[in-house]
């Protein structure tokens, strides 16, 4: 399995054409690098301070990236600005109870007004 997983990753074609089944060879890959990073995240959670409760800052940088538009660095800096700025300014205005709501609303905004997000570009694909 492992000349598999090398000849895969140096040439798809050629592999799949000596006879390596490449869904097979994918799948434990994947399963491998999952294991290795489980185990990573088991022995440095510790040694990092690291909690479960740590999740909602993810969620809040994945927003305001998605807000600020993928692909721009840009805008990604403007999204967090925005995101920041609302999350600053809007608890003076609303209840407490629905203080957590305001990256959720922001991205719900974003994404109905401008789906590629506040900075970023059409794509378009000519076939």
């Amino acid at each position: 399995m492992g000349t598999g997983l090398r000849a895969v990753s140096q040439n798809k074609q050629a592999a799949q054409l000596m006879g390596i089944p490449l869904n097979k060879v994918y799948s434990i890959a994947w399963a491998i690098g999952g294991a290795m990073a489980a185990i990573a995240g088991i022995l440095l959670a510790p040694r990092l301070f690291l909690s479960t409760n740590m999740g909602h800052l993810t969620f809040i940088a994945i927003i305001a990236c998605i807000s600020g538009g993928f692909g721009n660095l840009f805008g990604a800096s403007v999204g967090g600005y925005l995101l920041g700025i609302l999350q600053t300014v809007l608890p003076l205005y609303i209840p407490q109870r629905l203080q957590g709501l305001i990256p959720y609303a922001l991205i719900i905004i974003v994404l109905f007004v401008r789906p590629t997000g506040i900075l970023g570009k059409v794509m378009t694909k000519k076939v």
